[in-house]
């Protein structure tokens, strides 16, 4: 997508600032865009990187927004740039995007051998960050080429980490993978702070107890343990 046709985007589903890394070659652009009640402010861009400050329930936190490089040298110019961010980054902190690897061959089907030589590498950088592989809900898969049998590949490169102090204030964040539309990738829906449906249901006896035998002496000595307890307690 060329910055033109971003910057159309942006304003069509109507936010008020937006930040755009335009695509090169083959090279896909970036575009960060949100709306006029998000506090955000761009703290650098840097190797592919798009790395924000972002004020989350009071919190102030970063996100970072990532194209993975596809390429070695690239690549590991991403992660060691990651990994000194990360030495002075005390706050939540959440990684995002097309990060263009697997955490385990699990995450992929069809095509060449799963993990690459550069698997170690980001997985040893991910550990010293503390990282934390966001849970997802939806096709287990985020990325599918076009073709079909054997030539099939079927990939999760798209997901989200976050470091121990974003997981201790947003214990409850999910990643939600959405429908592809338009694309090989499947559009990342980030809840933050899902509200989770609790059912309080009031106590109610069922009828079918007092016709037991043995109800009444049940529940006299029920009320005596109860009463004794209460007796010690007082003490």
């Amino acid at each position: 997508m060329g910055l033109e046709r971003m910057e159309t985007t942006a304003k069509k589903l109507h936010f008020c600032d937006w930040i755009i890394i335009p695509s090169i070659g083959k090279s896909s652009g970036q575009i960060v865009a949100w709306n006029s009640n998000c506090i955000a402010q761009l703290f650098e861009i840097k190797f592919n990187i798009i790395m924000m400050s972002v004020k989350i329930k009071g919190f102030l936190c970063f996100v970072s927004c990532m194209y993975g490089a596809l390429n070695t040298v690239n690549r590991k110019d991403q992660w060691d740039y990651l990994q000194c961010l990360s030495e002075n980054i005390k706050n939540p902190w959440m990684l995002v995007g097309d990060l263009n690897f697997i955490l385990d061959s699990s995450e992929k089907e069809g095509g060449n051998e799963a993990l690459s030589s550069d698997s170690a590498l980001i997985q040893n950088v991910i550990q010293q960050i503390g990282f934390i592989d966001l849970k997802f809900q939806g096709d287990p898969f985020t990325c599918y080429n076009p073709r079909e049998g054997d030539a099939n590949i079927r990939e999760r490169i798209d997901r989200s980490l976050v470091n121990i102090s974003w997981f201790q204030h947003f214990p409850d964040s999910v990643v939600h993978h959405l429908t592809r539309v338009a694309s090989d990738h499947s559009p990342l829906f980030i809840e933050i702070d899902p509200i989770i449906m609790r059912l309080h249901r009031p106590y109610k006896p069922f009828r079918g107890w007092k016709e037991h035998k043995e109800y009444d002496m049940f529940f006299e000595n029920a009320w005596k343990k109860i009463k004794k307890v209460v007796k010690m307690i007082s003490l």
